[in-house]
């Protein structure tokens, strides 16, 4: 049975304030403590002296960065923006590099499907297998080719010379539906790290 005096020495407006105080205070910590993901990928991001125009102009560094996201789902809001880390890079005038190793672990045909605003160029190993050079609104292309089980070489080149920006890969079988961010491991392929 509950004791109507207890119930009222706890019922009262400084414990109601001090349980206030420490739910603030856990969520001005939280707020304080900085987004982070699995560190699949690497991004060399490159700050141009001046406008781009082409992903195959001669670059003029003027700074640089690396930030290490988990999958390649770089385009929200019109911004170069991680979903859960936010903006990365800088606003305008920047190329990104991305370079990693991933295995195969189901041979077949495989599509990437690359959205980009501005330009791109996607290579595996080696190989070119789609590029959009100059500057765009978002837009996607689907980028496909054969891979045989085992070590792979991913190169992706991309620009943004100015206003909205984005960059996505998500991949899968050319003859299924379901689809993965790449970065993110599935039965058909994974990351090396």
């Amino acid at each position: 049975m509950i004791n109507t005096d207890q119930l009222q020495r706890w019922c009262n407006p400084n414990t109601f304030l001090s349980a206030l105080l420490i739910v603030l205070l856990i969520l001005a910590i939280n707020a304080m403590i900085p987004a982070r993901v699995d560190a699949n990928l690497r991004l060399d991001i490159q700050k141009n002296r001046s406008a781009i125009n082409s992903l195959n102009q001669r670059r003029d560094i003027e700074t640089r960065q690396s930030r290490w996201v988990d999958h390649l789902d770089l385009a929200n809001n019109g911004r170069f923006a991680h979903p859960r880390l936010g903006k990365l890079g800088f606003d305008e005038h920047f190329f990104v590099d991305i370079e990693t190793t991933f295995v195969v672990h189901q041979a077949g045909n495989y599509e990437f499907e690359v959205a980009s605003d501005d330009g791109f160029a996607l290579n595996i190993n080696g190989r070119n297998i789609c590029s959009f050079p100059r500057p765009r609104a978002l837009s996607s292309q689907r980028c496909r080719i054969r891979l045989d089980e085992g070590e792979q070489r991913f190169t992706l080149n991309y620009f943004q010379a100015g206003g909205q920006a984005g960059l996505s890969v998500r991949y899968g079988l050319q003859n299924q539906r379901q689809r993965y961010w790449f970065g993110e491991d599935s039965e058909l392929l994974s990351i090396q790290r």
